[in-house]
């Protein structure tokens, strides 16, 4: 038993380690770049697609702070899936309200049935655009838009072989709901390692209009259930680059139960699985680390059960290095993160006690959820259910408008 215990111990510090690194690298985003902002009087054209199916709570101040943006030359584009959307009255309002006529609605024409609605919408609203759109913003309906924030997102278009520029997700844990708690520490997790295999976040993202073109990445989307990662399969073979900047963090406050969370970090998952080229590595990492955790947590007891307590010692020694690792991870990212959003002159927040305790849990939660994206061969999401054939076909089981009834728990990305 005491082998077992050395075992396991040496996996979940090596993967301690390992994880700290990841923070320290992510933190790196943070720091201040030399990047030129371009010059607002030449400024490119920027075309803003949101993406709109369902009331978001966050929605009205999502376009509120699109509509208002600092940058001189860009207009908003809203994709609707059905004409009769709930949150068009909204729309409507808000763009009446702040005389935004820069904004323009439009209604997907052509359903395509292979891809997921959002990736339809994009599509079709990228096509549409002239030349003189220089780069395309994508945003998700939960992320409340800062005065500069397309402003710090172009600007390192202007480097060589960029084609793209990231934020970062990040989720407040404004409740201390188990939901909300595994979420927000299981996105902790994810953003570093997002960062550490080149993963990029749609929900606050630039492309450029040439490297779309180049990169056939349209051609991808008709065939995918994401945007975000399917980016990394477009941009290899060209070299072209993701550059992920820390100053465009954007954090959601919005609340998730348990089953919208587990949901949430699944599809996260299975859109890893179908669309990044190294699936293998995040896979066999979460489950050799998970498992090596549960290792030592069990021997722990059973281990003082029999009164083992060299096994014992090695096993609880390995769980509190582990936890408190991890619990100064997530103080630093935090640190940075808060310091960042009370500059913009946003409200800070206080993590929860109970977060930490959740701690262990999470990382059962996202084996969980490892081993259900593994296999699933059907994802609901919005109230649309996708059947997954392989990375590249996937079909619409039938197609529905969206209602508070059909559509999954909360504004899940």
């Amino acid at each position: 038993m005491f082998i077992v215990a050395a075992a396991s111990s040496f996996i979940v510090i090596a993967a301690l380690l390992i994880q700290l690194i990841w923070v320290r690298r992510f933190l790196q985003l943070y720091k201040p770049r030399s990047i030129v902002q371009f010059d607002q009087a030449s400024a490119p054209k920027i075309a803003i697609i949101l993406c709109v199916r369902g009331v978001d709570p966050s929605l009205e101040s999502c376009l509120r702070g699109i509509f208002t943006q600092k940058y001189s030359n860009y207009d908003v584009k809203i994709m609707l899936d059905h004409p009769d959307d709930p949150a068009r009255p909204l729309i409507e309002r808000v763009i009446v309200e702040l005389g935004a006529n820069h904004a323009s609605i439009h209604v997907v024409a052509n359903r395509l049935g292979t891809c997921a609605l959002k990736l339809n919408a994009l599509v079709e609203a990228i096509e549409s655009l002239d030349d003189s759109y220089r780069a395309v913003a994508l945003i998700d309906a939960d992320v409340q838009a800062y005065p500069e924030w397309l402003q710090d997102l172009t600007a390192p278009l202007s480097e060589p072989g960029v084609g793209g520029v990231n934020g970062v997700r990040w989720f407040v844990p404004m409740a201390n709901n188990p939901g909300t708690l595994i979420r927000y520490l299981w996105n902790a997790g994810a953003v570093t390692q997002m960062a550490a295999f080149g993963i990029p976040w749609a929900g606050s993202l630039v492309l450029s209009r040439d490297a779309i073109r180049r990169s056939g990445l349209l051609e991808i989307w008709r065939h995918a259930l994401c945007d975000d990662v399917s980016i990394v399969q477009a941009f290899a073979p060209l070299s072209l680059r993701m550059v992920p900047i820390g100053r465009v963090t954007m954090t959601c406050r919005e609340t998730v139960s348990w089953l919208g969370c587990f949901q949430f970090v699944t599809r996260q998952l299975l859109v890893a699985r179908l669309h990044h080229p190294r699936w293998r590595s995040i896979l066999a990492f979460g489950v050799l680390v998970s498992l090596a955790l549960l290792a030592s947590l069990t021997l722990a007891v059973v281990a003082i059960l029999t009164r083992s307590w060299n096994v014992a010692i090695v096993s609880l020694s390995t769980l509190i290095v582990d936890f408190v690792g991890l619990s100064i991870g997530l103080w630093a990212i935090e640190r940075y993160i808060q310091s960042l959003q009370v500059a913009r002159g946003q409200p800070g927040w206080r993590v929860p006690w109970q977060a930490f305790a959740c701690l262990p849990f999470a990382q059962i939660f996202h084996l969980a959820a490892l081993i259900a994206a593994s296999c699933m061969p059907r994802v609901t999401w919005r109230g649309i259910t996708y059947e997954i054939r392989g990375p590249s076909d996937v079909r619409v089981v039938e197609y529905r408008p969206f209602s508070p009834t059909t559509g999954d728990d909360a504004s899940l990305i």
